[in-house]
């Protein structure tokens, strides 16, 4: 689809989450404090505990909980510093995905007149590409966010290929990829890097699919 500068990275608000000073972090702490203030009362009324076990109980969990927030900074800080080495490993085959055509799509990848469109399913796409084996596929569609606004997940090593900025909404994108960091599951050779100038990968298809 179209060529964009974001493409394969994260927004600025994983940058900003990234940091520990982040408001969000500041008010998820007090939330924190405030809902551990809750349950430690509640608990001294309710259920007889005294201060002391109260207090010990209310440490403990704020140390959980803070130790949840600093993994979910350090993820957010650490994960992207290493994304824009995938942008040239990562291949994606991209699709449209609607009932009906779009003039402007024709207009954007077919202007003189000399594109055809092939038609299918999701699942039909899937099987025409099951006898493929030297590299695991992923598909999945794209979600269109506000990159000002918006985190991208970083539990997954394709998210960001998976995220675009809301001014490619008319693509309605559904994508196939392949991260060849992952080097091929037949693949003897180590080397990663080997796939750094390619600018396309060949995949057997079953037409008939």
């Amino acid at each position: 689809m179209s060529q964009d500068p974001c493409e394969g990275l994260f927004t600025h608000l994983n940058v900003q989450i990234g940091n520990t000073k982040f408001p969000l972090f500041e008010q998820v702490k007090h939330d924190v404090i405030y809902h551990i203030e809750k349950e430690k009362k509640r608990m001294i009324e309710e259920e007889n505990k005294s201060l002391e076990e109260a207090e010990y109980w209310g440490k403990q969990k704020f140390l959980q909980d803070k130790m949840k927030l600093d993994l979910i900074a350090h993820g957010h800080r650490e994960i992207p510093k290493g994304f824009k080495t995938f942008r040239e490993k990562t291949f994606i085959n991209s699709w449209h995905i609607q009932e009906h055509q779009s003039a402007a799509m024709w207009n954007l990848y077919a202007r003189n007149s000399d594109g055809i469109a092939i038609e299918s399913t999701y699942n039909k796409l899937i099987s025409s590409i099951e006898d493929y084996d030297e590299f695991d596929i992923n598909i999945g569609t794209v979600k269109y966010i506000d990159y000002q606004k918006n985190a991208i997940p970083v539990s997954h090593v394709l998210s960001p290929f998976l995220h675009k900025r809301k001014s490619f909404e008319h693509e309605k994108e559904l994508r196939t990829l392949i991260d060849t960091t992952q080097y091929g599951k037949n693949s003897s050779d180590p080397e990663i890097n080997q796939y750094r100038e390619v600018h396309g990968l060949y995949v057997n298809v079953n037409l008939d699919e």
